[in-house]
């Protein structure tokens, strides 16, 4: 995958090298970008921990951000579990989904040359459900343990990032924000214990409500426009 994304910059930057002369006027008119997040030396990964990120300028000094993470998985266990004589396959499974939105305005507050200081910021909402379904066999039980986690959050995202153009197409920025969040979580958490005559049962349910104010990392990134 890294080497995908290295391909697709030199591309660009060969690109817009050859074609600077001949259609300047053009390539300061592309509108629609790509993110990439600069972790170190050519190694490219997700903009801000997002799947997707993608920019639509509506002139140099304004323009809009949209983000997307999504995060599906499902896991089936095939375990067998022995007690002295006694063998059990119970089953065991995991779910989860993470989904995540954003979008954020960004203004050039000030610029100089191929320099651009940026302001901004906007919204965000998110979800993260989570389950997990268990069995244990004891000796003269067996042990069902169930766990359910839904966690709802949005908030607002305040930036302040300093853009540099490296072709009329590739800006390189470094972005530091303010990220204020509310959380609303529903947990339920239960065990079964069977016997052969009678059930015990434990059961911890509730919710729980949290705000935030907290300082994002430093984050350098790669834009290419097209």
């Amino acid at each position: 995958m890294k080497n995908f994304f290295l391909i697709i910059v030199f591309a660009a930057l060969f690109n817009s090298a050859y074609a600077q002369d001949c259609c300047k006027d053009k390539c300061q008119e592309l509108k629609h970008g790509i993110q990439f997040q600069v972790t170190n030396i050519f190694n490219l990964t997700n903009y801000g921990g997002y799947t997707f990120s993608y920019r639509y300028q509506f002139t140099r000094n304004s323009g809009l951000r949209f983000g997307i993470y999504t995060s599906i998985s499902n896991e089936d266990y095939e375990i067998t579990q022995q007690v002295d004589t006694i063998f059990n396959k119970p089953p065991s499974n995991a779910e989860n989904l993470n989904l995540k939105l954003s979008i954020q305005y960004l203004h050039s507050a000030f610029n100089y040359r191929d320099f651009d200081l940026l302001v901004g910021g906007g919204p965000f909402f998110g979800i993260n459900n989570s389950e997990f379904y268990d069995e244990y066999l004891n000796n003269n039980s067996i042990s069902k343990y169930t766990y359910k986690n839904d966690i709802t959050s949005f908030g607002l995202d305040l930036l302040l990032a300093v853009e540099y153009r490296l072709t009329n197409n590739v800006i390189f920025s470094g972005e530091y924000g303010i990220v204020l969040t509310s959380e609303s979580t529903e947990f339920e958490q239960k065990r079964v214990e069977d016997y052969q005559t009678y059930q015990n049962v434990r059961n911890e349910y509730g919710t729980r409500d949290r705000i935030s104010l907290r300082g994002s990392n430093v984050i350098l990134g790669l834009t290419i426009f097209f």
